[in-house]
């Protein structure tokens, strides 16, 4: 993913691949990284079973953690001036990053949780569906998560749900 190219692309065979990955061999792609942060947690990825990290392990890596993040602990009447949003901000269900989400949908509970802020936006508050063709809305769920980063970029997830939960 890092380099956008197949791991062990370099390979014509299934049996090329299988022989490099027992006799641990690294894909040739991994070369190619020149950031010594990332390429260091792609190896400890791909360390050999004796030495690999365990997933949880490697889900609370440093490499993964949001170590730049600063909470904005304003006031929710603050946000007033951003264009009207500021009615349709609410405090937020969770305080956890990212990996800390992933952790969670695997059934890992958060040991030292990071102090995020986020801010949740709900579709319905907003009233983006009023139109008479979408009726049948009322039995899906939409939800908008979003999180300011002290850089001012904006991270956005959506969900939408049918009434069973299926995404």
């Amino acid at each position: 993913m890092v380099t956008f190219e197949y791991p062990y692309s370099e390979c014509n065979h299934p049996a090329q691949i299988y022989k490099k990955v027992i006799s641990g061999k690294k894909p040739d792609a991994l070369y190619k990284v020149k950031d010594p942060e990332v390429r260091q947690f792609v190896e400890k990825c791909l360390a050999t079973v004796s030495h690999r990290l365990s997933a949880r392990e490697l889900l609370n890596d440093p490499f993964l953690q949001i170590d730049d993040w600063i909470s904005d602990l304003r006031p929710l009447d603050s946000y007033k001036d951003y264009d009207g949003l500021g009615l349709m901000l609410r405090q937020p269900r969770s305080n956890s990053s990212l990996v800390d989400e992933y952790s969670n949908y695997l059934g890992y509970e958060q040991e030292n949780g990071m102090d995020c802020h986020s801010v949740e936006y709900d579709a319905n508050e907003i009233n983006l569906f009023n139109s008479q063709e979408d009726d049948h809305l009322e039995n899906v769920d939409i939800t908008i998560k979003g999180r300011r980063r002290e850089d001012d970029n904006i991270f956005l997830r959506l969900r939408i749900a049918d009434q069973e939960g299926l995404v």
